[in-house]
């Protein structure tokens, strides 16, 4: 049995999985070669090698997002089944928006500058605040949005969702994703938190109209997907001086341009798409990747089956 390996990129996962499949080959993909026996691949699988895969019968993506199906249409309608690794990385990008929030709650910046200045003063004009008793709007309400609401929730925040397919955990509000309920969502949040995946029907969901609805001093939070939010009109919000602070671990483009304005945004905060690393993740992550490998080669229905046609 053959599994082409998308990118070097996945070495770290292929190192640890091969060695409890000593009757898999795996093989990195040269961008050229064809497949003609291989019927798994692991990965974001690109239109070249989708056509150089002509037996392709399942595609394990090393990420929880799979916005990446966007560039290869003719998957949606196939037979082709696709699995991400849904929950793996839930708890270290909740942790880190919770970082994120608290470095600026509390002015972590500030305290590092007066740090290197020697200084045992705290301005006057430090405008310290707490967690508690601030309402998180969470836009959608998966694996990573659940576990950014217990933990927001631990710290005295009132948490609100909203999803295509609500939930109910105990203590929270989850609403069903449609016009009237996002409009309720932003207006009444004092952060706003995006956790949903990148879809056709989530792209710029927060646009001109959702922003000009949320609250001056809102504090806005990105942690799965860039292009959720209208970047553009983000800027422009910004610049006219809305919003006490802009945190964003995903922008629109990966990688930006040297010179993309979001990086001299005033009151902005960004960190490169690194929200889902840990050691944690990285086990987890391999854990689902085995455990599909191990089902499919043993004729066993998958884990984290994802919907081609929803995108997640």
């Amino acid at each position: 049995m053959q599994v082409v390996i998308e990118s070097v990129r996945l070495k770290k996962f292929i190192d640890l999985i091969s060695k409890d499949f000593s009757n898999v080959e795996f093989i990195f993909d040269d961008g050229i070669s064809k497949y003609e026996n291989a019927k798994i691949a692991f990965g974001w699988v690109n239109q070249s090698l989708f056509h150089r895969m002509p037996n392709l019968e399942w595609i394990q993506s090393d990420s929880s997002g799979v916005d990446w199906l966007t560039k290869v249409p003719e998957l949606a309608n196939s037979d082709i089944l696709v699995t991400n690794t849904r929950g793996a990385q839930a708890d270290s990008v909740a942790e880190h928006g919770i970082a994120m929030l608290l470095y600026h709650t509390r002015r972590i910046h500030d305290f590092i500058r007066l740090q290197t200045l020697r200084s045992w003063i705290v301005p006057n004009t430090l405008n310290l605040r707490s967690l508690r008793g601030l309402k998180i709007g969470i836009y959608g309400f998966g694996a990573i949005g659940q576990a950014l609401a217990k933990r927001a929730s631990a710290f005295g925040m009132m948490v609100t969702a909203i999803d295509p397919r609500p939930s109910t955990m105990d203590s929270f509000t989850c609403m069903e994703l449609d016009t009237n309920n996002l409009e309720v969502l932003v207006e009444n949040c004092d952060v706003l938190a995006i956790t949903a995946p990148l879809t056709e029907e989530t792209r710029h969901a927060i646009g001109e109209k959702e922003l000009a609805l949320m609250k001056s001093d809102a504090i806005i939070l990105v942690l799965s997907r860039g292009g959720i939010i209208d970047e553009q009109c983000l800027i422009r919000f910004v610049v006219a001086g809305k919003f006490s602070w802009i945190l964003l671990d995903c922008l629109e483009n990966e990688p930006p341009d040297f010179d993309d304005p979001i990086f001299s945004l005033p009151r902005t905060f960004i960190t490169p798409h690194c929200a889902t690393i840990s050691e944690q993740t990285q086990m987890a992550i391999v854990e689902i990747m085995k455990t599909n490998l191990e089902r499919f080669l043993t004729n066993t229905p998958l884990i984290n089956l994802v919907d081609k046609q929803r995108g997640y």
